[in-house]
C-alpha cells in the first residue's frame, strides 16, 4: 500500500511538473536574456541597461504574485536578504532622524530592495551562467574596441 502511494504521488508531481515545465523555460530564458542584456550594455548602452533592468524588477513583482512550489530558503539566503533589508532601512532612519526625508540620498541604497524580487524570481526559475559571462565578456570586448578606436597614435 506504502509504495502504491508513492507511485501516485510522484505520477501527480510528475504530470504537474510537465505543465509548468514550458511556462518555466520561457520565463528562464527570458531571464537569461535579460541577464545578457544588463552587463553587455552597462556602459555603452545605458538605456538599454535600465530598460533591462525596469524589466527584470516587473518581472521578478509578477513572478510573487504566481503561486508556485518553492523551496524553503538556506540560511546563507536568509542573511542575504536581511542584508539587502537592513541597509536601505538604517538609511531611511538615518535620514528621517538626522537630516529629514531627501529622496535623492534615498535612491542607491532603496536599489537594494529592487533585488528582493528579482532574486526570488531568478531562485525559482534559474537564470544562465553562460549568459551572464558572455555579457560580460561582450561588454569588455567592446569597451577594447571603442577604447582603440577612441586613441590617438
Amino acid at each position: 500500500m506504502l509504495s502504491m502511494h508513492r507511485e501516485i504521488k510522484i505520477n501527480n508531481t510528475v504530470a504537474n511538473a510537465n505543465k509548468a515545465k514550458p511556462f518555466s523555460l520561457v520565463v528562464s530564458g527570458l531571464i537569461s536574456i535579460l541577464a545578457f542584456v544588463v552587463p553587455s550594455s552597462s556602459v555603452n548602452y545605458p538605456s538599454a541597461l535600465y530598460y533591462s533592468a525596469i524589466a527584470l524588477v516587473f518581472m521578478g513583482l509578477f513572478a510573487l504574485l504566481i503561486r508556485t512550489q518553492l523551496h524553503s530558503l538556506s540560511r546563507f539566503e536568509k542573511i542575504m536578504m536581511i542584508t539587502w533589508v537592513t541597509y536601505p532601512a538604517f538609511t531611511a532612519l538615518d535620514l528621517w532622524f538626522r537630516t529629514g526625508w531627501i529622496w535623492t540620498e534615498f535612491q542607491e541604497p532603496s536599489r537594494f530592495l529592487l533585488i528582493l524580487p528579482i532574486f526570488l524570481m531568478v531562485r525559482r526559475y534559474g537564470v544562465s551562467e553562460t549568459a551572464i559571462r558572455w555579457g560580460c565578456f561582450w561588454e569588455q570586448w567592446w569597451r577594447v574596441v571603442m577604447a582603440s578606436i577612441n586613441t590617438k597614435c
